[in-house]
Parts: C-alpha cells; structure tokens; sequence
C-alpha cells in the first residue's frame, strides 16, 4: 500500500538496540529533512537519529546536548 504522501527524505530515531522509535521528519527537499536531522540531534541526546533517503543512510549520529555560552 502507497501513503498519500511520497516522501523521499525521512528523519528517524532509533533504539540503541537498532529498533525504530518513530519517525520524527517525512519531506521533500533534502535541505529541510538536514534540518530536522539536526534540530534532532538536540531534542533527543542520547539516542540515534538517521536522515534516510529511501534505505540510503544519508547522514547518522547519536544525539547531542549542546549549550550555549
């Protein structure tokens, strides 16, 4: 079955385990799924966060705490 909508980048947060927590972003345009794949990072340190283009893992990381001096 095809969703309404066909993204192709998708944002996702994951289990340190390797399991899918949820799928945070759906979009578009890779410069705004890039966005959503750092704003992320800091809402969730801790955890991985995949920026996927169909199953090609664009860009991957663990979440980060950042403060500001």
């Amino acid at each position: 079955m095809r969703r309404i909508f066909d993204h192709p980048y998708r944002v996702c947060r994951w289990t340190l385990a390797g399991d899918l927590i949820e799928e945070v972003a759906a979009c578009t345009h890779f410069s705004v799924a890039e966005a959503a794949w750092s704003t992320a990072q800091q809402l969730w340190p801790g955890d991985p966060i995949t920026l996927q283009h169909g199953i090609r893992i664009m860009r991957q990381g663990v979440g980060r705490c950042e403060t500001k001096s």
